[in-house]
């Protein structure tokens, strides 16, 4: 039986040393199930691969490309990790000149023109993921592997190179439901080495209805949000907890907005209640401060996991607001919570954002 190419999903940190595992982790994840697992019959994927901090050298990492059949590199590009990632992509490149490159997250430009300029930029890279990349990554390992004659041109949401033609293909449709996406900690895909981790990540919901102009969450998903199932969401609280995680960062736009974050606040009381983890929570507000926001906070900031109640203000500016497109959250809301944090004797504190528009 001839071997099968090899899916390498590289989890490359950058300078604060945050690992973007659970983008990644996502992805592979979908991968294994994709077409009732047709993928992973014609593909070696791997489980995550951790590089660039010290328990992770990235010696490890091109040891690991060099030795794969044909292999097919998957990075996630943050602000923290994207300069790593295109100096490994040139490596990687360079150690083994067939394998492809496929990169995505908030870091790969997604307006016309300067994807192209991106990848003209940067020849070590082969495909440019231009929004999710669960369902874009299964498309393009089909047409890469031949089971989609049409080639990477029936794939919607990305940019790729062939020879010196840059290609862009028309936009992707947001996934209607984030519970289709299998959960990558339940399946292991970070196994073995995850655990003691200073912070770790958590999606409880996906989507923002805000389209502020500074904010990629807004550009990217603007209306629509979609949930998790809160079962899923406690299973993976217990995880992260049994794996002494002493932060949680909850990647949500506005956690606090749905009725459901009450009871995954009290999941994560609960989890550390029973095992000491995790010890602290870091998440993005709800914007509109309301009875299950406050109820959130409440809960969190009882159970000690949050030791001040974040008021995400940016500016008060009215001319300011209006050019960001924030002018939409009234002001009313943060002095509701002002009054509620006082009341119930939280401390405070705010973000301001520095340079913006007017």
């Amino acid at each position: 039986m001839p071997t099968r190419p090899a899916v390498l999903p590289l989890a490359l940190a950058g300078g604060i040393g945050t690992l973007p595992y659970l983008s990644l982790g996502m992805v592979t994840a979908y991968l294994r199930v994709h077409r009732g697992g047709l993928l992973a019959r014609d593909f070696d994927i791997w489980r995550i691969l951790p590089g660039g901090m010290p328990e992770f050298p990235m010696q490890a990492v091109y040891t690991a490309v060099a030795g794969a059949e044909a292999p097919i590199c998957l990075l996630s590009s943050y602000v923290w990790n994207h300069a790593l990632n295109l100096e490994a992509a040139a490596e990687i490149k360079r150690l083994k000149p067939d394998a492809t490159v496929v990169i995505g997250g908030p870091e790969v430009p997604k307006y016309a023109g300067e994807t192209e300029a991106f990848l003209r930029d940067h020849p070590c890279i082969d495909v440019a993921v231009l929004g999710e990349g669960e369902v874009a990554c299964a498309e393009i390992l089909a047409a890469v592997g031949g089971s989609e004659p049409a080639g990477l041109s029936a794939v919607a949401g990305i940019a790729w190179r062939d020879g010196a033609t840059i290609t862009r293909s028309g936009e992707r449709s947001r996934i209607r439901d984030i519970n289709e996406l299998p959960s990558p900690y339940l399946s292991g895909e970070f196994e073995p080495w995850f655990g003691d981790f200073s912070s770790t990540n958590l999606e409880t919901n996906r989507g923002c209805p805000y389209g502020c102009t500074y904010c990629d969450w807004g550009s990217a998903t603007l209306q629509q949000v979609t949930r998790v199932d809160p079962a899923r969401v406690t299973a993976e609280i217990d995880y992260l907890a049994d794996k002494r995680s002493q932060a949680v960062f909850i990647a949500d736009a506005n956690f606090g907005m749905l009725e459901q974050d009450i009871a995954i606040a009290e999941a994560l009381v609960a989890a550390r209640a029973r095992t000491g983890y995790p010890r602290r929570l870091y998440t993005n507000f709800a914007k509109n401060g309301g009875r299950r926001l406050m109820a959130v906070i409440k809960i969190l900031h009882e159970g000690g996991l949050l030791p001040t109640g974040i008021i995400a203000l940016q500016t008060t500016d009215p001319t300011v607001l209006k050019a960001i497109k924030r002018d939409n959250i009234r002001t009313s809301a943060y002095q509701k919570m002002m009054r509620y944090f006082n009341d119930e004797g939280i401390p405070m504190a705010s973000d301001l954002m520095i340079g913006l528009p007017g």
